[in-house]
């Protein structure tokens, strides 16, 4: 009894046939099955001059056998980045940062003594013009937190839209991604309506005449479009009493306030 097999590697079709009392032994092949198949048998008859079919040792359809190699090669064939949506762009940037992480590792390991805590910190690379850069040292959160809320300061005191920030992070990859502000600016935001709410005032009696185009050159984020339009005809507020209980602790640990003096002087 006989026990055929075909796997791949690199593409390639390796054709096996294990024999023996338990399937121990085997004899391969990446020429063809065939080649696999007289080659078992002339371990088993060494001078037969007879000759075996691997279409039939293995019970292969040669069509469908062309078939399989096609898909096999058709599978590996990458697609060219800028036709890969944005999640897959960032996979494959992954993937490839990954793959660079390993043969970083095993080629330190021939190149530096192990006491020498070789540490790979950063990879930068360009894709069809457009840089990558993957960090590979341990994350300060904190650190990245302050640093975002530093050039939140400079795009709200700008104004820059996120249009154009994300503009400005395609021509310059040491700027924080866009998403990453976006998402540091929406955790302030939810801080500080926690801290201060916005107090609604209905003045819906009152007739109005605000609209907005989104096609305006001023507004092009649709997320501000979307809350001023829920907003129109409303009034928001905050009191100032929960505004001075937000600011007075800050004030008074800079010592711009004496807290003995009870006298607030606006």
């Amino acid at each position: 009894m006989i026990r055929c097999e075909i796997s791949y590697v690199k593409s390639v079709p390796v054709f096996k046939i294990w024999f023996g009392e338990d399937y121990q032994n085997y004899v391969s092949s990446t020429t063809s099955a065939t080649n696999a198949a007289n080659t078992y048998l002339q371990i088993k008859r060494p001078n037969t001059q007879a000759r075996l079919s691997g279409v039939h040792v293995f019970g292969l359809n040669l069509q469908e056998l062309e078939k399989e190699r096609e898909r096999k090669q058709n599978s590996r064939l990458l697609k060219p980045f800028n036709k890969l949506s944005n999640s897959m762009k960032t996979k494959r940037v992954h993937a490839f940062s990954e793959h660079l992480t390993v043969d970083f590792k095993n080629t330190a390991i021939s190149c530096f003594h192990p006491n020498d805590h070789l540490d790979l910190q950063e990879i930068r690379f360009t894709v069809q013009e457009k840089t990558f850069k993957a960090n590979f040292g341990i994350q300060n959160m904190e650190k990245e937190s302050q640093r975002n809320e530093s050039f939140i300061k400079v795009i709200d005191q700008g104004p820059i839209s996120r249009n154009s920030y994300q503009k400005l992070t395609a021509l310059q990859s040491e700027l924080p991604c866009e998403s990453a502000i976006y998402k540091t600016k929406k955790k302030i935001n939810e801080q500080m309506n926690q801290a201060i709410p916005i107090l609604i005032l209905n003045i819906s009696g009152q007739q109005s005449s605000v609209s907005i185009n989104e096609d305006s050159n001023t507004i092009n984020d649709s997320e501000v479009i979307e809350e001023v339009l829920k907003y129109i005809r409303k009034a928001g507020y905050r009191k100032i009493k929960d505004i001075l209980l937000f600011i007075l602790p800050g004030l008074i640990n800079q010592n711009v306030l004496n807290p003995n003096d009870l006298t607030i002087h606006l």
